[in-house]
Order: C-alpha cells, then sequence, then structure tokens
C-alpha cells in the first residue's frame, strides 16, 4: 500500500473513530436494569436500595447557600437539559414588620449560579454527613433556569410545579448516566399501572438530616384523578397525576424527583416530577406529581426534546482543541 492510500486510510479510521463515540444516547434504557422495574416491592421510607447505576437519568440538585448541599432530586432529559419541581427554587427572607413581628416571606431563587447539577451518584451527599462523590459522579454548574410561568408561590400545591435547568457543559454519557425518554403526548398514563419513583428523601417521617446513605426506590399504582380527587377534595389539576401503594410514598427530599413508568419494551418514561402530598404517607393518601406529559409542548418549544424521541446531544465533545488535534496527527502521518 503506497503512502497516500495509508494517509486515506488512516485518515478515515480516525473519521470513524469520531463517529463511533459521537453516537446519540437512547432515553429510558438504563445500561444496568433496575430491581423495582420487575419487583416494585420497596418503598423510599423505609427503603429499599436501588441497585447503583440503574437509575441513570437520576441528578442530585445542590444550592450554593447551603454549601452546595443537596437540595432536590432532578431527571437528565439530555446532555444539555435536566427537568425538576418549580418548589425546588423556593427561598424565603426574614422581614420585619411594622409591628416587629418578624417573618419569612417566600421568593424563587432561579439565579443560576447559586446551584449545580451532580449526575452519576448513588450514595447520599448531605452536608450533615459530608460531601461524598462517588467515582462515577460529576458537577455541572447550571447555565439558565426556566420555571413555568404559571407556577405561583402563593398557592398550595400550586399547579405548573415544573422547571427546566439547562447546564453549562454538554453532559458526558456513561454507563450510569443517561437521559430519560418523555411521554409521546399529553394522555394521561393508565390507571393502575405499576411505576417507579426515585431519591435520597427521607427514609422515616420525622425528618432525618442525613437522609437514607444511598439513592432509593418505590413501586407505586397509579391512581384514578377522580379517585385521587375524593382523597383530597378537589385540589388535583388536570396537570397532575397521582399514585399509592400500601405503606409506601415518598417523603420530604425527593421533591423534583422522577416517577417513571416502563412500557413493554423496557423503556422508561419520565410521566411525573415529584411534587407535593400528606405526611409521608401518614394518612395513606396518594402522592401528587407533576403530570410531565401535560407539559410535553412547553419542553419542546424550549429545548427542542420530542417525546419518545429524545436524542442527547453527542457524548464525545472534540470541540475546537480536538479538531486542531486530529489535523494536526493526520498531518503528521501523512508527511
Amino acid at each position: 500500500m503506497d503512502h497516500t492510500k495509508r494517509c486515506i486510510v488512516f485518515g478515515l479510521s480516525v473519521m470513524c473513530f469520531l463517529l463511533t463515540t459521537s453516537v446519540a444516547q437512547e432515553c429510558g434504557k438504563p445500561h444496568i436494569a433496575p430491581t423495582a422495574a420487575t419487583r416494585p416491592d420497596g418503598r423510599i421510607m423505609g427503603g429499599q436500595e436501588a441497585i447503583n447505576g440503574s437509575w441513570p437519568w437520576m441528578a442530585h440538585l445542590q444550592y450554593a447557600a447551603d454549601d452546595y448541599c443537596f437540595n432536590c432530586g432532578a431527571t437528565i432529559l439530555s446532555s444539555k437539559w435536566i427537568i425538576t419541581a418549580a418548589h425546588c427554587f423556593v427561598e424565603y427572607k426574614s422581614t420585619k414588620l411594622p409591628d416587629g413581628t418578624l417573618v419569612k416571606i417566600p421568593f424563587l431563587d432561579t439565579i443560576a449560579s447559586h446551584y449545580k447539577a451532580r449526575v452519576g451518584q448513588h450514595r447520599n451527599s448531605r452536608c450533615s454527613s459530608g460531601d461524598i462523590v462517588d467515582s462515577t459522579a460529576k458537577d455541572y454548574p447550571i447555565r439558565r433556569i426556566i420555571i413555568h410561568e404559571k407556577y405561583s408561590l402563593n398557592v398550595n400545591n400550586s399547579a405548573a410545579d415544573i422547571a427546566l435547568l439547562e447546564v453549562d457543559e454538554f453532559i458526558n454519557f456513561t454507563n450510569v448516566i443517561s437521559p430519560i425518554c418523555l411521554p409521546a403526548d399529553k394522555s394521561d398514563p393508565s390507571s393502575g399501572k405499576s411505576c417507579v419513583a426515585v431519591g435520597w428523601g427521607d427514609v422515616m417521617t420525622k425528618p432525618d438530616p442525613k437522609g437514607p446513605a444511598v439513592l432509593m426506590e418505590v413501586g407505586l399504582n397509579i391512581v384514578d384523578r377522580e379517585t385521587c380527587n375524593q382523597n383530597w377534595t378537589g385540589t388535583v389539576e388536570d396537570d397532575m397525576i397521582c399514585a399509592w401503594a400500601e405503606g409506601k410514598d415518598v417523603c420530604g427530599g425527593d421533591s423534583g424527583g422522577p416517577f417513571a413508568c416502563s412500557d413493554d419494551s423496557g423503556t422508561f418514561v419520565l410521566e411525573g416530577i415529584v411534587s407535593w402530598g400528606s405526611d409521608c404517607g401518614t394518612y395513606n393518601l396518594p402522592g401528587v406529581y407533576t403530570r410531565v406529559g401535560y407539559y410535553i409542548p412547553w419542553i419542546e418549544n424550549i429545548t427542542g426534546i420530542k417525546g419518545m424521541k429524545s436524542e442527547s446531544p453527542l457524548t464525545f465533545h472534540p470541540g475546537i482543541a480536538g479538531r486542531i488535534l486530529f489535523f494536526f496527527v493526520l498531518h503528521q502521518f501523512c508527511m
């Protein structure tokens, strides 16, 4: 083979490498099978440990004012976008009234630099127990926070409890970091369907500053809205779904995390976002989740991600430096 042919073969080989390392990550397909997908008998309260890496779209939202301690759960939609609950950004400032009474006034802290998202994490990392970072984990600064315009600070259990976070750099996908799929449309998920909620929230009704040691999972069944509204005296709106199982529930600290259902092919779809409920299942009432399908047009308009067709940006991003290196090596080889 002459020099010219060798140069062409080398160049094509390098290009093939770049292409094969830049394949879009398929959504909703964990490389490590989750236990709760086939045996939903655990609960976050008291709980069943998730298999490490089996919920690869799980993200750990951290807040600067708390030394970047764990704040809420969140879910990876693509290599640039994460989704969570709007109420995760509610903070309080103390104000003194004319009579001297000190009150706390709620406000939304949407300053992106106040937050980071940690992905690839299994162990809990609340600051009370020290910042524990798994070897598979990485923190991503947030570039932009978009809270739905209909979310209201002044309404208990507000509708539109949903927020999108754009990260500052591409998330690198691995065997334990990948996106979930979005619902195909605005249809309600089927009543009675078994799904899974995941989080680092409390495992008992009394708040524990340390929380569970690792990521937990719970299998729950979807409850139709009419039945749920009978339990909640009419406060469940069209953009919400309910889920329940005897003695099982999400709890404090699970807010913003995913409520995912799998289809017949084993693909997981983000049907809900942990929003509100009773006191960690104390009153045996259904938990209430933001219905993600209801907001598909809003999500698509902002992110470009379509339901059940979520494609992440490339897992390998050579950038300008990478391209310069490629052409330099090619030049040296072909001289």
